[in-house]
């Protein structure tokens, strides 16, 4: 089942950073894959959830790679002792390691054990067709705007609008940022004032 989140800062994120918090600290292990276009917001959702925490590993899908080779090689580069005290192992961009079956079935290996130890794994791809077995699924779109969108953002900003505001911003407005720019713009005048 693929669960809908949306992304923008403290819209849903929240939720999201609720849910991935408690599993930072122990309490639920997991494994996640974030789907979404190039431009979605994946890699910007992570960094709001955990930022530079020092439990978390970030890498590429070529550092995953270059890891797993290490492993099956019993060597140590450095990284492969470093995973014992991350609690949380992001893996970007893993729709490349997909392409090739013996690279994809070491990875799995290490995604078990990683879950198996009580790791958090979240792996973000632009291709809906990667998948790793046991991994929740979850879709990462654009927030489409809307007026009850705009009254959310408005709200979390503390700025009031009006309703011929909010057909302004639905007419002229093609993404979210675009909306919290000109709400954070007005909030600017109306403290000047």
């Amino acid at each position: 089942m693929i669960n809908y989140i949306y992304t923008y800062r403290n819209i849903k994120l929240k939720l999201l950073s609720h849910r991935w918090s408690s599993e930072i600290n122990g309490s639920i292990n997991g494994r996640y894959i974030l789907y979404g276009e190039t431009g979605t917001g994946k890699t910007v959702c992570l960094n709001q959830v955990f930022g530079k925490r020092q439990n978390v590993l970030w890498m590429s899908a070529e550092r995953m790679t270059d890891l797993c080779m290490e492993l099956l090689n019993k060597k140590d580069s450095g990284c492969v002792s470093n995973i014992d005290n991350k609690n949380v192992i992001i893996v970007e961009n893993v729709e490349g390691l997909y392409a090739r079956d013996a690279i994809k079935r070491s990875i799995q290996a290490v995604f078990d054990k990683w879950y198996k130890e009580g790791k958090l794994i979240i792996c973000t791809s632009s291709k809906e067709d990667v998948k790793f077995d046991g991994f929740n699924e979850i879709k990462v779109r654009k927030l489409r705007i809307t007026r009850g969108v705009i009254k959310r953002i408005a709200t979390q900003l503390g700025v009031g609008v009006t309703n011929s505001e909010i057909k302004e911003l639905l007419k002229d407005s093609k993404e979210v940022v675009e909306v919290v720019s000109w709400l954070k713009k007005k909030k600017l005048l109306l403290e000047k004032i």
